[in-house]
């Protein structure tokens, strides 16, 4: 029975791999937009990090950037400030210095971690290989990887060798379901908005009018975004990071990424979506209405 379930997971996970490989594919790169030209839009101008804490909202604090995508189109990605806590539960204890960092990005290929200061950037030179205890679920397992790129406070890297308990755990760990079950209401930073934090960079983000009703929702999981908008409807898409630091304000990170949108709604990202939704412990009756979207 025990092997049935792990095979269950496993095939889930290929069908979500579908969908992560295209985020994955752009990790390596996403520390510049070569050539990029800035293009104003109705969001405003870019947001200095942080102010007003206008994070997410699109109204407020985000830009509109032109780019040429690898899926050979040019189209407009949208840079926003999101929220973060600055401590997750998945923690990383470097083996060489027994440093522990922050796990980010994390997937069954690699994963990304926080750096504190610029001490930090002599460990991972990119192309070296390092080792360390990964702490998933109160369980810990250890692990290889190569530094696949690095930023001035984030690191990329791509396991190599993981062994088999660590997968099954790891595949456990990022199932939507899970991630669904994990989301709890935490305080936000902005006004009429409702934050249901996760594991794994899992954020519901639910924005309100001042009179309560519902004007954009917003799930970042496992690398890709849902959105949906009163004016402009429903939009899928994947989350790529940016080169720039992102910002601490005691217990919260602000992190900078782009929103790179799909051509048209993609119904595997939507699929995820709802499973992490459905499986959470919001109100019912959001659950229905994000189920028939």
């Amino acid at each position: 029975m025990e092997t049935k379930n792990k095979d269950k997971l496993k095939d889930r996970f290929r069908n979500l791999e579908v969908v992560s490989n295209s985020r994955d594919s752009r990790d390596s790169g996403d520390s510049k937009v070569s050539g990029d030209s800035k293009v104003s839009g109705d969001s405003g101008s870019e947001l200095s990090a942080g102010s007003q804490f206008g994070f997410e909202s699109g109204s407020r604090g985000s830009s509109l950037e032109q780019f040429y995508s690898e899926r050979g189109r040019n189209v407009l990605r949208e840079r926003r400030y999101l929220p973060r806590l600055s401590l997750t539960s998945e923690q990383f204890k470097h083996t060489l210095s027994g440093r522990i960092f922050s796990v980010t990005d994390l997937s069954r290929k690699g994963m990304g971690l926080w750096l504190f200061d610029a001490e930090d950037l002599k460990l991972f030179a990119v192309g070296s290989r390092f080792q360390g205890t990964l702490n998933l679920m109160r369980q810990k397992f250890q692990v290889q990887a190569r530094v696949r790129n690095l930023h001035p406070d984030r690191m990329g890297c791509e396991f190599e060798n993981l062994p088999p308990d660590g997968l099954d755990t790891l595949l456990l760990f990022l199932n939507p379901a899970t991630l669904g079950a994990g989301l709890k209401l935490i305080p936000s930073l902005e006004l009429n908005t409702l934050w249901y934090h996760g594991a794994s960079g899992t954020e519901l983000l639910i924005s309100r009018t001042a009179d309560g009703q519902d004007h954009r929702i917003t799930l970042y999981v496992l690398g890709i975004f849902v959105q949906w908008d009163e004016n402009e409807g429903l939009t899928t898409g994947c989350t790529v990071p940016t080169a720039d630091h992102s910002e601490i304000r005691g217990v919260h990170r602000l992190e900078p990424l782009y929103l790179d949108p799909d051509p048209r709604v993609d119904l595997e990202k939507l699929a995820i979506s709802k499973t992490v939704v459905l499986n959470s412990h919001l109100p019912l009756e959001f659950k229905n209405r994000w189920a028939a979207r």
